[in-house]
């Protein structure tokens, strides 16, 4: 059975551009981060599609009741970016994450 649902793309962007924003990730951090945003957010409109969804942009739904999966697809593309690389060592992943925090590694203040 296909079902039609309504995805707020636009907003989900801007607010993960607006995140990235005031992150303060160097430029390389950002544009790496947000190739893996996009990728894992087609990855998930991509899985909706393969489960016989048909997704509207919800600014292209003028009237009736269809229901808006936005919250659902970004927290599927927030559980895929979540997962840890299998292929570091769980020192290199605690250094990254160090140094995506900018944590002062350590030294007490």
């Amino acid at each position: 059975m296909t079902t039609i649902r309504k995805v707020a793309l636009a907003d989900l962007v801007r607010d993960y551009v607006q995140a990235e924003a005031r992150s303060g990730a160097t430029p390389d951090q950002i544009t790496a981060e947000t190739s893996a945003y996009i990728k894992a957010l087609n990855l998930a409109v991509a899985r909706h599609a393969a489960q016989g969804e048909i997704l509207l942009l919800s600014n292209a739904v003028v009237a009736g009741d269809v229901p808006d999966i936005t919250p659902r697809v970004r927290d599927e593309v927030t559980a895929s970016l979540a997962k840890p690389a299998l292929s570091q060592s769980p020192a290199a992943q605690m250094q990254q994450f160090f140094d995506a925090k900018g944590a002062d590694h350590g030294s007490s203040k």
